[in-house]
């Protein structure tokens, strides 16, 4: 095993302080647990999470990311809507949502209202932003949300130096980003709240190669992990084309793990269908269960579990 992931696992365990907190850490630890087991593909009926696109909108034009040139009509999901999404997945068993998917989730006017409705449910949350809109105004609709420690913030910052994070975070400011994130953190101590967790994320690409350690050292002072993650090949089928991109040799965890829901209610085949070529249905149709056990999501499955990729074009080079 990683002995990363077993020191942050440590951290996590440390930060707890009352039995509320070693609840919340459960739903985290019961994920990981099935993950690592592989209870995943041996089939579920009711999708562990739900990966839901507030918008499609994003406010920077990161190089490593193909988001901002996707092809569907751009919008922001309705607010009832959304909530009747986890409210449904909250009677059915599912444990976490991930509030983000094709753009930046802050830019959706309710935000800090979606993270509500998902706390008061009583579901594990993770957000994921650049970082850029994070301001005070922002900071205190999210942290005052009922946000835990079995909840992530993450901030995608994918460069040390400031010429590295705005050349690949086209449109970003990298001081700004920082001065957010101390704010963030700051708000948090000051409000001496439990949570979420903290966590920078950098994916490794030719554009940052050499600074991960820098990059390590700085943010593990400041957040609560600092994670390096390796290139998707998202971005090098950007960069070099699909034909040089290696195929795809493992199962896909995410067709059992997550179900990835656009702003407008379309249940994509997972969530490197960025284009919405590949939909399985749609929620104001049909219900999270009819889709999640589907005809088309089961014969993808049955394709994966004879590692036959070649048989679904967009699981071919796909290392999602």
């Amino acid at each position: 095993m990683d002995q990363r992931w077993i020191s942050n696992a440590m951290k996590e365990i440390r930060s707890v302080k009352s039995f509320t907190g070693l609840k919340n850490l459960n739903q985290k630890l019961l994920f990981l647990i099935l993950r690592a087991r592989g209870d995943f593909v041996k089939g579920t009926t009711v999708p562990p999470t739900l990966q839901i696109e507030p918008t499609n909108n994003c406010n920077l034009r990161c190089i490593c990311c193909s988001a901002y040139s996707n092809e569907r009509m751009r919008g922001y999901m309705d607010f009832g809507f959304f909530c009747g999404i986890i409210d449904e997945a909250a009677d059915i068993g599912v444990k976490r949502i991930h509030l983000y998917l094709h753009g930046e989730p802050l830019l959706h006017p309710r935000i800090g209202d979606m993270v509500r409705h998902v706390k008061s449910r009583d579901l594990a949350l993770t957000l994921a932003t650049n970082g850029m809109l994070l301001d005070a105004k922002r900071i205190s609709e999210i942290m005052s949300a009922g946000m835990t420690n079995a909840d992530y913030l993450l901030l995608s910052v994918l460069g040390y130096s400031r010429e590295t994070h705005e050349k690949i975070q086209r449109g970003v400011n990298h001081d700004q980003v920082l001065a957010n994130i101390a704010r963030l953190t700051e708000y948090r101590k000051a409000h001496k709240l439990k949570g979420p967790l903290i966590e920078t994320v950098l994916y490794r690409l030719p554009e940052n190669l050499g600074e991960e350690d820098d990059y390590r050292a700085y943010w593990q002072k400041r957040v609560d992990n600092a994670r390096i993650a390796r290139e998707s090949t998202q971005y090098a089928e950007l960069r070099d084309g699909a034909s040089n991109v290696e195929l795809r040799t493992e199962t896909c965890h995410h067709l059992w793990e997550r179900m990835s829901i656009h702003w407008d209610g379309s249940v994509a085949l997972c969530v490197a269908d960025i284009d919405g070529k590949h939909l399985l249905g749609n929620l104001l149709k049909s219900s999270i269960k009819e889709l999640w056990n589907g005809e088309e999501i089961s014969r993808v499955r049955a394709f994966h579990r004879k590692c036959d990729f070649a048989a679904v074009p967009i699981c071919r080079t796909c290392d999602w």
